[in-house]
């Protein structure tokens, strides 16, 4: 009787195991399957946008955790960017990013570690230069980013720092 409930719980770990086995492979495939032509790049170069423009508003008014939260958005969106290996139009948008976007990012990140404005401001010029060489690079130099220069009324949060 104890051999035939151990056998009985061995068939049903085996059986367990080897539906378990069925469903992670289908889970691999499924996201392994993902192509190039599948990265949403539109909407990361948006976000990407949509974080310069706040990184520039919290350094402006030394908010800088929120100016390092934003950097660390733009990095990790420039991550997946470079990681998906796009060629678009046979533009190698991967590559030109992570030669162009990173780089910049380096000098953002050393103003806002050391909470100065007048660095921040220098290095994000540099920063739109190399979003603006990266599109050009792209075969999109039909888009321009620019420093800001309406104010933060324009979004509805608050870029100053909080008690």
């Amino acid at each position: 009787m104890k051999t035939a409930v151990i056998a009985l719980l061995l068939i049903l770990s085996l059986a367990t195991n080897a539906l378990l086995w069925q469903r992670v492979s289908r889970l691999e495939a499924a996201t392994t399957s993902a192509t190039p032509a599948d990265f949403p790049l539109g909407e990361n170069m948006g976000y990407l946008q949509r974080c310069a423009d706040k990184i520039w508003f919290a350094a402006q008014a030394g908010n800088w955790p929120l100016a390092r939260y934003y950097h660390d958005e733009m990095a990790e969106t420039a991550d997946d960017v470079i990681h998906a290996k796009l060629i678009k139009e046979g533009a190698p948008v991967s590559a030109n990013m992570s030669a162009m976007l990173p780089p910049a990012l380096v000098g953002i990140d050393q103003a806002i570690a050391a909470r100065d404005l007048p660095s921040f401001r220098s290095h994000y010029t540099g920063l739109i230069q190399a979003c603006n060489a990266c599109h050009a690079a792209s075969r999109h130099s039909f888009i321009h980013i620019a420093e800001p220069t309406h104010t933060s009324d324009f979004w509805n949060q608050q870029f100053s720092p909080q008690p």
